[in-house]
């Protein structure tokens, strides 16, 4: 997942080699973030859109910002970050998009300016290996854009002889960018705004409690309520992205005089019962960045960087 990787999947890929579909997507909320509802259109020259987005991401966006492995705490336009397909972050949901886009309902443009079909928030170009069988292979391309495509209120066009006349259809236009691409096995990010549609803060709190649920087993929080509560703050919730399940195990294993030896560096106290006392919300903070690895140890004390943990084993 490098720069180079990225690079040579765009340049080795022949559009004419895919059957595509486009297809436009609007969202609802619902009580798993929210949901994309996507609509399939037919469309003329669509490999000639695939070239044109391929050529300026190798002339401008690849070339200029670098790839790294994708994080939550990671900010601004000077990355373009990346995750496996299958990582536990975008893999369902991925899924999903897929799904929908190759079993989608096919419309006509002018459906969506009459309001038969609801205003897109975003559109996409799927493409599959014309002989590839069966699902998830990392033959699928995924080109995604967050933004209407449809040109409000233009009701002009170029007509024959290259006169102006008026249009009854919406008209449509395409930058050559994306926010989303999933190429070669790898998904791409390129904007932040399409982290929204894939519900990344729902993923997060999903993952946590899913890690929740092993700190809880090992039984090492002394007051359970306060510490979910902390846990589950968005905030906070990210960081079990990088949930370290050995630096648990290595506490779980200790006894109570060496708990409390490893523990004091990192500003975490043992309550009467030789457990992690999760009470004040600051010792829940330190916890969380402990087994997630988000502490480190400086001469000034406890600070929260992103850097490796110290640690026995």
């Amino acid at each position: 997942m490098d720069t180079n990787t990225l690079t040579e999947e765009l340049r080795a890929l022949m559009p004419d080699s895919y059957t595509w579909k486009f297809g436009l997507y609007s969202t609802s909320k619902s009580s798993d973030g929210l949901e994309m509802e996507w609509s399939l259109c037919n469309m003329k020259n669509t490999i000639e859109h695939i070239d044109a987005i391929r050529e300026q991401l190798l002339k401008k966006s690849v070339a200029e910002k670098p790839v790294i492995a994708y994080s939550p705490f990671q900010s601004g336009k000077e990355n373009i970050y990346a995750l496996d397909r299958n990582d536990e972050l975008i893999k369902g949901q991925l899924a999903d998009v897929l799904l929908s886009i190759k079993n989608g309902h096919s419309y006509q443009p002018i459906d969506f300016s009459v309001g038969v079909v609801r205003k897109p928030v975003g559109y996409a170009f799927y493409g599959e290996l014309a002989n590839q069988d069966g699902n998830g292979s990392s033959g699928n391309v995924l080109f995604m854009r967050r933004g209407n495509p449809f040109l409000s209120g233009a009701l002009l066009c170029v007509g024959q002889d290259d006169g102006i006349e008026e249009s009854s259809a919406p008209l449509l236009k395409f930058p050559a960018s994306v926010d989303f691409l999933l190429i070669g096995g790898i998904c791409y990010i390129f904007s932040s705004a399409i982290e929204r549609d894939f519900s990344f803060e729902n993923r997060h709190l999903a993952i946590a409690r899913k890690k929740l649920e092993s700190i809880v087993t090992e039984e090492l929080v002394g007051n359970y309520d306060s510490f979910e509560k902390e846990v589950m703050k968005s905030k906070n919730a990210k960081k079990f992205l990088n949930f370290d399940d050995d630096i648990l195990k290595h506490i779980s294993r200790l006894s109570i005089v060496d708990r409390i030896e490893f523990l004091a560096p990192y500003g975490v106290e043992i309550d009467r019962n030789g457990k992690m006392d999760t009470i004040d919300p600051m010792q829940c903070e330190y916890i969380i960045d402990l087994l997630c690895r988000r502490s480190c140890i400086d001469p000034l004390g406890r600070l929260s960087v992103g850097n490796n943990i110290t640690r026995r084993e």
